[in-house]
């Protein structure tokens, strides 16, 4: 039997503090892992202590290691390819940019094949990092702005999902955009890091209303829910902000 989890948003708006219009640039590449590297290796038979293989250079096997570490805020990944964080900011207004000032892309390539990495924050004191990772080279995707991001953090033996029909808005309006997408996440819960997959649906928010309210469906087996309001504007690809993390069920 499928349970059914619906998450309710209300949203009001505040005369005095107008969201920023712009475009949304965002990822959703298909693996985030956070940890650290072991005795200064990232190995690909068991990704930063993941007991998950991944073909991280892209040439056909999960057999190699490179040597990896903290550099100053960024990361080395092996010899070749060195990355530099695309957040800053505290957790409650985290700001995103893909590129440096001038022009260079954050997401990098390891090895001659398609596969491609980006680091998320500057590396932690005692070195653990949260990596994003894609078999293919990682799609920075547009939506306009401001937009909901809800995502749905559960079991992989029952992953969630969004319906065709699983997002709705009150009072209607047609027009505004949504996007959906499906991820697999390793992180620490407390002591103790676990697998999750995710559903996400980033649902662009009308700019006009003075009171909204976004209904967002989730099937299958859903432990916790995260849900953060995301802006644009010229010289920032994303900023996230309000973020709520609402708990569902258990392991």
């Amino acid at each position: 039997m499928t349970t059914t989890t619906e998450v309710r948003v209300m949203l009001k708006r505040a005369d005095a503090v107008a969201p920023w219009p712009g475009t949304v640039r965002y990822t959703a590449e298909p693996f985030t892992l956070t940890g650290r590297p072991r005795k200064g290796m990232v190995r690909e038979r068991d990704v930063l202590g993941s007991r998950h293989a991944l073909d991280l250079n892209g040439d056909g096997d999960t057999k190699d290691r490179f040597r990896s570490g903290c550099d100053g805020d960024g990361f080395a990944l092996g010899k070749a390819l060195r990355l530099d964080p695309v957040m800053t900011g505290p957790s409650a207004l985290r700001r995103y940019a893909y590129a440096a000032d001038d022009g260079q892309s954050r997401i990098g390539q390891l090895g001659g094949g398609s596969a491609s990495a980006m680091l998320y924050l500057p590396c932690s004191d005692d070195g653990t990092v949260s990596l994003g990772w894609s078999p293919k080279p990682i799609e920075v995707r547009e939506i306009p702005g401001p937009a909901l991001m809800v995502l749905a953090f559960g079991n992989p033996a029952l992953p969630p999902s969004v319906p065709t029909d699983g997002v709705s808005r009150a009072p209607e309006r047609s027009g505004l955009a949504e996007q959906r997408f499906d991820l697999e996440v390793f992180e620490p819960v407390v002591d103790k890091a676990h697998w999750y997959a995710v559903a996400g649906a980033m649902v662009q928010i009308d700019p006009d209303a003075q009171q909204q309210e976004i209904r967002v469906f989730f099937d299958g087996d859903i432990e916790h829910v995260q849900i953060a309001l995301n802006e644009g504007k010229d010289g920032v690809d994303r900023a996230r902000s309000y973020v709520s993390t609402q708990t569902i069920g258990s392991r």
